[in-house]
């Protein structure tokens, strides 16, 4: 499917999301553009663990409040 030409880029959705890993909070604004949206990872701003969702670029991240599980490592990678 191809992108309509000039088609407007619009806010896709919003949600808070806690992290399962490190339990931080944050927000995600995910972008959206008719004809353009696919999988996307966003990741979290404290621990980096990935998150996919459907949209036309990378969502926006806003850190509400930091992890709450005492650790500093960094999720592993390639677990989900």
């Amino acid at each position: 499917m191809s992108t309509p030409q000039g088609a407007p880029s619009y806010l896709r959705g919003t949600f808070q999301q806690t992290c399962g890993y490190c339990g931080s909070v944050f927000l995600v604004a995910v972008p959206g553009q008719i004809g353009s949206e696919g999988p996307q990872t966003y990741r979290c701003p404290e621990c980096h663990k990935g998150f996919p969702v459907r949209a036309s670029g990378t969502p926006t991240i806003t850190l509400i409040s930091k992890r709450t599980d005492g650790r500093r490592r960094r999720y592993p990678e390639g677990e989900h």
